[in-house]
């Protein structure tokens, strides 16, 4: 059975080109692409709190809450993704 690929940081959700029920779906594939988004942007949508919810509502880069789930999903874990997403794999 071969293994998963590494993932690239928080930011690499999903293997690129898949949809949901596909094999690789949910699974990173070490790099970021408009997959990842799109992965990311449906469960933000659907409230899902094990891959939308990324940092404490309403905090900024340098506060120490920036990046600490808060157990809702709100624009600031958007926000925080799309840094990240921006960023790509280190």
């Amino acid at each position: 059975m071969a293994s998963e690929p590494p993932g690239c940081g928080p930011a690499d959700l999903t293997t690129d080109g898949t949809n949901p029920g596909d094999t690789g779906y949910g699974a990173p594939d070490a790099q970021v692409t408009v997959t990842d988004l799109t992965y990311f942007a449906e469960a933000w949508v659907a409230g899902d709190l094990s891959i939308a919810d990324l940092t404490t509502f309403g905090t900024n880069p340098g506060d120490p809450n920036y990046g600490v789930p808060d157990q809702q999903v709100s624009v600031t874990d958007l926000t925080y993704f799309v840094e990240l997403w921006i960023a790509g794999c280190p």
